[in-house]
């Protein structure tokens, strides 16, 4: 249980939706943060009456999350939404995006404690030619 900080942070800001239609999720981790042993990430965004809906599951590695930098200032999360529910792609501006997660801290590192969390993104298009030179 972490006291005073979220153990699976947010979001970052802006999430890039990469030429595939895959959104390409990402945000911080709490600095006492030991372990992740999974989440499920949903990325949302209403276009006119439908919605266009990106999600994904798994632990770290073979679920395709990764984490990296734990225990320190620059812990964070990446986890790239493969799965697409419906033909609505996804455009740039805003979008909602919820996480859950289970994580162990340092303060208490037999616990293991689920976090939840949900905000408002901004959804970036990265074009072919950007994933080419990249």
């Amino acid at each position: 249980m972490v006291v005073g900080g979220m153990p699976g942070g947010n979001f970052d800001y802006e999430l890039k939706v990469q030429p595939n239609g895959a959104v390409a999720a990402r945000g911080p981790l709490e600095i006492g943060v030991s372990d992740v042993k999974a989440m499920c990430v949903w990325v949302f965004q209403k276009i006119d009456d439908v919605d266009a809906i990106a999600s994904a599951m798994g632990p770290p590695q073979a679920g395709g999350l990764q984490v990296f930098n734990l225990r320190t200032a620059n812990a964070h999360w990446e986890f790239t939404l493969q799965r697409k529910y419906g033909s609505v792609p996804f455009v740039a501006g805003s979008a909602t995006a919820m996480g859950i997660g289970a994580f162990v801290d340092d303060k208490t590192p037999s616990h293991l404690a689920t976090y939840w969390w949900s905000e408002a993104v901004t959804l970036e298009l990265v074009k072919a030619a950007q994933v080419a030179t990249a």
